[in-house]
C-alpha cells in the first residue's frame, strides 16, 4: 500500500512541476508581449470567420427573400387573373407574366441550393414545385370564360399550395443551415 501512495505522491508532485513549468512559460510569453500577440491574432481568427458565417447568412437570407417575393407574386397574378370576374384579364399577357417568373425563380432557387445543406432530393422538389406551379397556372387558361368559379377558385388554391411548399422548404433550409 505505501508503494501505492508514494507513487500517487510523485504524480502529484510531477504534475505541480508541470503546472508550474507552464506557469513560467505563461510568465515569459507574457513578459516579452508574445502572449499578447497571440490573443490578439486568436481573437481576429474568431472574429473573421464569425464575420463571414454572418455575411454568408445575410446573404441567403437576401436569396430566401427573392424567392419569396417572386412567389408572392406569383400567387397574386394568378389570384387577378382566375378570380377577377374583369374582362380585361388577357391570358396570353398573364402566361407571359407566370413564364418570365419562373426562370427568375429557378435561378434564385439554384442559388439557394449552392449556399444551404441539402436535404434528400431539395433540387428535384423544388423543380417539381415550379412545374406544379406552371401547370396549374397556365393550363387552360384560354377557357377561362367558360370555367366554373369553383375550378378557378381550385386553381388559385393549388398554386398557392405549391408556394406555400416551397416557402416551407428553403424556410426549412435557412434554418437548418444558419439556426
Amino acid at each position: 500500500m505505501s508503494l501505492n501512495q508514494s507513487d500517487v505522491a510523485n504524480q502529484a508532485v510531477n504534475q505541480i512541476e508541470s503546472a508550474s513549468s507552464i506557469l513560467s512559460i505563461f510568465s515569459e510569453l507574457s513578459s516579452s508581449g508574445t502572449l499578447a500577440v497571440l490573443l490578439a491574432l486568436t481573437g481576429w481568427f474568431f472574429i473573421y470567420f464569425n464575420s463571414r458565417l454572418l455575411q454568408k447568412r445575410s446573404e441567403t437570407w437576401a436569396v430566401v427573400k427573392n424567392i419569396s417575393d417572386l412567389l408572392q407574386e406569383i400567387e397574386n397574378e394568378s389570384k387577378i387573373f382566375w378570380l377577377d370576374t374583369g374582362e380585361s384579364n388577357n391570358a396570353l399577357l398573364y402566361e407571359t407574366k407566370i413564364n418570365s417568373l419562373l426562370p427568375e425563380l429557378e435561378r434564385w432557387l439554384n442559388q439557394l441550393t449552392h449556399r444551404v445543406k441539402k436535404g434528400k432530393n431539395k433540387e428535384i422538389m423544388y423543380k417539381n414545385g415550379l412545374v406544379n406551379i406552371f401547370k396549374d397556372a397556365t393550363f387552360d387558361t384560354e377557357n377561362k370564360k367558360q370555367m366554373h368559379q369553383h375550378k378557378k377558385l381550385k386553381k388559385v388554391v393549388l398554386i398557392q399550395k405549391h408556394t406555400k411548399n416551397i416557402k416551407e422548404s428553403i424556410d426549412d433550409d435557412f434554418r437548418v443551415t444558419f439556426l
